[in-house]
């Protein structure tokens, strides 16, 4: 209780409105990162506009003379780290890999913080006030004290915005000892994409079911499939069976009730009967936002084998609590932990020019984000 309190005493002082108003008020000197070409003056100047010192900008360190805007300082990241000057903040450009830059910032003793919208931060700061009960209840069923770290993290990161409020985890995702499927288990994969992880988990000796609803994806896994000895089916997981719009977007393919694209759904029950599966020992679900409503189509088979799982607790603000009371009410005999994740790139993602500057400046591909949060279940 002692840690939980002290989290949401922190998120009085450190939430990203007061935060910002801090930042202006004490017209703290800011830098703005900029990583794509050409520069777009109308970025920074909307910056200013909120009445931010920001006295440089920054950017990779290719063509920087190009960009002509005499208000501000102009340097390429070498010269920024270098010679920091005044800058105490630097404020982000709104891509979502950026956020490694705080690993070269923070010995400099310079914060940073992701741009958004201000209201977006606003509404989510309120919406977890209002939700603290329920925060606090899933809290006290995290069993060990790296997973109570790690979550507790989570919502103030949530709230501030600032990457260094985030816990990461060592090991690979879904990687938890204790919580990974062994050999001759049946394992569900839900929202497989490439196949990574259904390959990973069929090099454990896993008999693997994994379901892509992307085309697209779903040819590049059925490579995979072929190759490592996994079931691939081109189809979603949900809590019905039916045919549903999606819209494509690689590792962000997400059901959608007016996407362009069209696939066909099942249930996890539904499936286990047809393809007469004796058992299912292992579910994992990253299925964007999809999560409750694929775990509603599982009940049946999490009540009758206790499946261990692994589900995505990131799409939707109330993940961090609602996953976890669905599987309590189903189940009470589970048990929980939470982990974080950084998004490991070295296959995706990037550009090859952006993995080149990642490894001239000694950042490695594993990017902290706000997302790749784990809820792990074991009963």
């Amino acid at each position: 209780m002692k840690d939980f309190l002290t989290m949401v005493k922190k998120l009085y002082h450190r939430n990203y409105e007061d935060s910002m108003e801090a930042i202006k008020e004490q017209q703290i000197p800011c830098a703005y990162f900029y990583p794509m070409e050409p520069f777009a003056s109308g970025n920074i100047d909307a910056v200013r506009e909120w009445g931010m010192n920001v006295t440089t900008i920054c950017t990779w360190d290719k063509n920087v003379g190009e960009i002509n805007y005499p208000a501000c300082r102009v340097v390429g990241l070498k010269e920024f780290l270098s010679d920091p000057r005044e800058v105490k903040i630097m404020l982000l450009h709104p891509q979502m890999w950026l956020p490694v830059l705080d690993k070269v910032l923070a010995p400099l003793g310079v914060d940073s913080i992701n741009l958004g919208h201000l209201q977006d931060a606003i509404n989510i700061r309120d919406f977890i006030f209002d939700n603290l009960p329920r925060l606090y209840e899933t809290y006290a069923c995290l069993g060990q004290e790296e997973s109570k770290k790690s979550y507790l993290a989570a919502i103030a990161g949530n709230v501030s915005w600032q990457i260094r409020d985030y816990h990461f985890a060592p090991e690979p995702q879904y990687m938890l000892e204790s919580f990974i499927p062994q050999e001759d288990d049946i394992a569900i994969d839900g929202g497989a994409y490439d196949g990574g992880t259904a390959r990973l988990f069929a090099s454990l000796g896993a008999k693997v079911y994994a379901f892509e609803m992307d085309r697209r994806n779903y040819e590049v896994c059925q490579a995979k499939a072929e190759q490592y000895g996994f079931v691939v089916e081109n189809m979603g997981l949900s809590n019905v069976e039916a045919d549903a719009h999606y819209n494509s977007g690689g590792t962000a393919s997400c059901k959608l009730d007016h996407g362009a694209e069209k696939a066909h759904f099942i249930s996890v029950d539904a499936y286990v009967e047809r393809a007469n599966l004796p058992r299912v020992d292992y579910i994992k679900l990253d299925v964007e936002g999809a999560e409750r409503e694929v775990l509603e189509g599982a009940a049946a088979s999490i009540l009758k084998w206790k499946p261990k799982m692994a589900i995505s607790a990131y799409h939707r603000p109330y993940d961090l609590w609602d996953l976890r009371e669905y599987v309590s009410a189903l189940c009470p005999s589970y048990r929980f932990e939470f982990r974080h994740y950084p998004i490991d790139v070295t296959d995706y993602w990037l550009s090859e020019q952006d993995k080149a500057l990642l490894r001239e400046y000694g950042l490695g591909y594993k990017i902290p984000t706000s997302c790749e949060t784990v809820l792990y279940c074991c009963s």
